[in-house]
This record gives structure tokens, sequence and C-alpha cells, in this order.
């Protein structure tokens, strides 16, 4: 079965894609004269035919071939300029790798000290004086404790300060910025335990210090 020939409209986007591959290469390898690239492709225009368009292409292709041996391993081009490259079977150099430096004269590579005995026992005295300060502040943090006994920041410290001497309902306690919407009735409950938590007669809770 015989292949069907490509339509106009086809040969017109082939044409397209080596139009820019030439503009891009011309830009690239700043060639002088730059490949010609300005040929007639409108399809609406009746004097391009089948055969102009055949034209077109071998005479691009036949350009960027001829220029295509001044590529350099330096030149980047577009992706869709190196697809039009590997159509035409041409080998873009690469860039040469770079070679790894190796020094002959090993006196020069110092090698780095390795630490005395006095070093070593200065490091572990240093890293002993360190650990008590590390653990004294954290015992520290763990002091801070609010009024009521709760940790400073906590959520349940935020609640006891946000109730106390403000009686509020459940509802209100949710809406309140100190809360963030959660529910509370287990602190609620912890401050009725704890003796700090206060009913008032129409539901509302509060703390109230004694």
């Amino acid at each position: 079965m015989a292949e069907s020939k490509p339509t106009k409209l086809q040969m017109a986007k082939e044409i397209q894609y080596l139009i820019a591959a030439a503009q891009d290469m011309s830009a690239v390898m700043d060639l002088d004269p730059p490949i010609k690239w300005d040929y007639l492709i409108d399809l609406k225009n009746k004097t391009v035919t089948v055969s102009h368009l055949n034209q077109v292409v071998s005479s691009l292709q036949a350009d960027i071939k001829r220029d295509a041996k001044e590529i350099e391993s330096t030149d980047k081009f577009q992706p869709d300029t190196h697809k039009v490259l590997a159509d035409l079977n041409i080998k873009v150099p690469r860039p040469a790798a770079k070679e790894e430096v190796v020094e002959d004269d090993e006196d020069e590579l110092e090698p780095s000290p390795s630490p005395g005995a006095d070093e070593i026992d200065e490091v572990e005295e240093v890293a002993e004086k360190e650990k008590p300060i590390k653990k004294e502040k954290k015992n520290a943090a763990t002091k801070e404790k609010d009024k009521f006994g709760f940790k400073i920041g906590s959520i349940i410290s935020n609640l006891a300060y946000g109730l106390e001497n403000n009686p509020m309902t459940m509802k209100e306690i949710k809406a309140a910025s100190f809360n963030n919407g959660r529910e509370q009735h287990g602190n609620l409950k912890k401050f009725i335990e704890m003796g700090i938590g206060v009913k008032t007669e129409d539901g509302k809770t509060m703390v109230r210090v004694k």
C-alpha cells in the first residue's frame, strides 16, 4: 500500500519548524549572512503550490545542513531546533567534559591535622560544661507556672485567665479569642475539682482565686 503524501497544511507546519530552527541557529551562531527563512508559505496564496512547498523544504534543509558544520559545542539551541537537527541526522558537538584536576605533587596537599590529646580533652570539657546548662534551662522552663499552677501559655492556663472573675457559658467560651473554638468541658470540671471553678446561678462558669 502506497504511503499517503503529506498535505499542504502538514508541509506548511514542517516548514515553520525549519524556519524556527534556522532563525535560532542564525541568532545563536551569529551567522552572517543568516540562514534564509523568509519564504512564502501562506496557503491562502494561490501561488503556494505543493511543488513550491517542496522546494522551500529542500532549500531550508540544505541551508541548515550547510551551516550546521559550523556548530560549536558551546552553542545552546532551543529544544525544537535540536529535534530538527536530529531529523536531519546532524550531530551536535557535546560540551567537553570537565577534567578532574589531579595534583601530582602530594606535598602540596596538606592533610587536616588530627586533634591532639590536649584538644580532645578540651572539647570533652566544653561538652560537659554545656550539658548541665541545657538541662537547667529545660528545668527552668518547666517551672514557669501561672498563679493557678498551670504551665504558662498552655490551653488550660489561657482558659483560666479568660474566665477569671468573668463568668461565661460554654457557647461564649468557644467564641472567646483566648480559646479558638475548643470544647472545654474537661478543663471546666478540673477547675471545679481544684476549688477555683465556680458555677453561677445562671449556669455560667468562672474562675476565682481564693
